[in-house]
């Protein structure tokens, strides 16, 4: 798997809405930003309603990276405000978010400083979003399940209803179309190495969550009821605990390390995310690890997947990416042909044999 070890996984023409420019009037960013830290989404709808057709929903790529590279230096500007001001995020409108919000504040609050922590908020943050959107849903229909993908949700009525065009086209930008950012699915994919994925991403989620929860508490809704949780989540665990042998002790942390780094075919920044993970297992962080080893265990199965297929995994414009689900479907299908996983037909425990890293 040698070939893979520089392969980026992300198509440049994605990682064209993944730069740093760093050219901004801040004059000019004030305005785009409201007393109280939420955004003047009206005046960020003027930066590129042209350039979308709301009518037919066309955020098509051409159209998509007009539109953010008029929010770039908007993004950045803000992102540099933002980080010289001494803000208490604790006044901040996440009310909205539920329960999620105290997780969401501890991840925010926290000092420590990792290569990875824009990753891993961005998880963090993207998630919280998605799930409080998927609420805000359920109790404006009458407790209807929500749609199952996210673009879907962000296309529906209901919430268009809610905040209207200028906020949801912005939502539709960074999250709701795979040609434009979709910056939920790249992280939670896998694909970006830590430095992939900009800082000023994190400040705009903060503060359009912000901006939500104050669009929503001018409208009087302030704390929503929350879906049903999954009440029998400890149980299923229990349940693979004693179906599977599993070690009593904890992984010695630097043997872990070790073993990472001398791993052949991962490439280093993608190392940098398993040097985390065994930081948090050692501490018994164990939310945290979670969070952030789902997507690298799909990243490590898609390698595999590569190589016992020979096919190119990465993420692509106008293709569905290669995620768990794919990985584990019997034939391979593409506008060429259809063949069979050979993942699937036998060759899983060799790859796997090769590609583990032992804990």
């Amino acid at each position: 798997m040698n070939n893979l070890n520089n392969h980026k996984l992300i198509n440049k023409r994605i990682l064209e809405f993944y730069v740093s420019h760093n050219k901004f009037e801040l004059e000019e960013i004030r305005k785009y930003l409201h007393d109280n830290w939420s955004l003047n989404f009206e005046a960020l709808y003027g930066l590129y309603k042209y350039m979308l057709n709301p009518v037919l929903a066309d955020y098509n790529y051409e159209k998509s990276l007009d539109s953010f590279r008029k929010l770039l230096p908007i993004f950045e500007g803000i992102h540099f405000l933002y980080s010289n001001a001494q803000l208490d995020l604790k006044k901040f409108n996440f009310e909205w978010l539920g329960v999620n919000s105290k997780y969401l504040l501890e991840t925010l609050e926290s000092n420590e400083f990792a290569e990875t922590c824009t990753v891993e908020k961005t998880l963090v943050l993207t998630s919280v979003l998605e799930n409080a959107l998927a609420n805000l849903f359920f109790v404006t229909t009458d407790n209807c399940t929500p749609p199952h993908l996210l673009r879907d949700l962000l296309g529906s009525k209901e919430l268009d209803n809610i905040f209207g065009l200028e906020i949801m086209s912005l939502l539709k930008i960074i999250m709701g179309t795979p040609n434009a950012i979709n910056l939920r699915n790249i992280v939670w994919h896998g694909f970006p190495k830590p430095e992939e994925i900009p800082n000023y991403y994190v400040t705009i989620l903060i503060i359009i969550m912000h901006s939500l929860g104050s669009e929503l508490k001018s409208k009087h809704i302030v704390q929503l009821m929350e879906r049903p949780k999954a009440s029998d989540f400890k149980i299923l665990c229990e349940k693979v605990l004693n179906q599977l042998i599993l070690p009593s002790e904890f992984v010695n942390e630097s043997k872990g390390f070790e073993q990472i780094k001398n791993h052949v075919w991962l490439h280093k920044a993608f190392k940098q995310y398993w040097y985390r993970l065994f930081q948090y297992y050692e501490r018994k962080q164990f939310r945290n690890f979670v969070i952030l080893i789902i997507p690298q265990i799909e990243l490590l199965l898609r390698f595999i997947y590569a190589q016992a297929n020979n096919f190119d995994v990465s993420a692509k414009l106008d293709e569905y990416y290669i995620t768990m689900d794919s990985i584990f479907e019997c034939n391979i299908t593409t506008d060429e042909a259809n063949s069979k996983n050979k993942l699937i037909n036998g060759n899983i425990i060799k790859a796997i044999g090769t590609a583990r890293i032992t804990f």
